[in-house]
């Protein structure tokens, strides 16, 4: 990383990196790399050696593409892509995954709804 690039542990095992001034999606995908590359030697524990594999999302925002609400949802839905490949992966964010985001508001708002309603009751 480099002087004014910030890295955040959202909790558990996600963290995010918050990198100024990338030249654009070859620049992000080379930081991702390095990540990956820095993970890859195993941790040697007395006589266990442990792997840590890492899932990288890739969401670019732009000024004028900017929403804080909305660029952390299109870097989630590209993490679960990437954690899905059962090896060190990285995905960008792609158009296509917005249909995802919408999906989980739509179903988030329709709770928050029925909850206020009390129309939710358990079934068990």
């Amino acid at each position: 990383m480099r002087e004014g690039d910030l890295i955040a542990r959202f909790g558990g095992d996600e963290f995010a990196i918050l990198a100024q001034h990338l030249l654009g999606p070859e620049s992000a995908t080379n930081l991702a790399r390095r990540v990956i590359q820095a993970l890859e030697s195993p941790i040697i524990i007395g006589e266990k050696s442990l792997r840590v594999g890492v899932g990288i999302s890739i969401a670019l925002v732009t000024e004028r593409r900017h929403d804080e609400r909305r660029n952390p949802a299109q870097a989630d839905v590209a993490l679960f892509r990437a954690k899905a490949e059962r090896r060190s992966a990285m995905r960008f964010f792609e158009k296509q995954m917005d249909h995802h985001i919408h999906e989980h508001d739509r179903m988030e708002r329709e709770l928050r709804a029925a909850l206020a309603a009390d129309a939710v009751r358990r079934g068990f």
